[in-house]
């Protein structure tokens, strides 16, 4: 079982267990895609395994009915890279992660929605 599968599991509940939790939860699943630039296309195997495994994502949305929280999931978002600082040479890690700021240039490292980006005057 997965919480990839949550929407399918409540569904096959028994009737009363399924209506039960339905009064206290919403699940929703669905697929998120992007459009990644060539340039990130090694970064991405490396990081996650493939392209295709980051093209289309299966996110899974779990409200609670009674106090309206919601909680989103996603299986690649544990393999996102998580930079750990130590903050004793702050000022020199801050200069290293200069060199990795993907927002340097986000036409070649971010991803773009399907729709295309959005894009203004800053």
């Amino acid at each position: 079982m997965s919480i990839e599968n949550l929407a399918e599991i409540v569904a096959a509940l028994p009737a009363g267990e399924r209506e039960l939790f339905q009064r206290l939860f919403t699940v929703t699943a669905t697929n998120g895609e992007l459009k990644l630039p060539q340039a990130m296309h090694p970064w991405v195997e490396k990081q996650f395994g493939s392209v295709a495994a980051v093209r289309r994502q299966r996110v899974v949305r779990v409200t609670n009915n009674i106090t309206g929280e919601e909680a989103l999931f996603n299986r690649l978002r544990a393999a996102r890279p998580i930079d750990a600082w130590d903050t004793t040479g702050l000022d020199e890690e801050l200069e290293t992660a200069r060199g990795r700021d993907v927002f340097q240039d986000p036409l070649t490292g971010t991803p773009e929605d399907v729709f295309g980006r959005v894009s203004g005057k800053h």
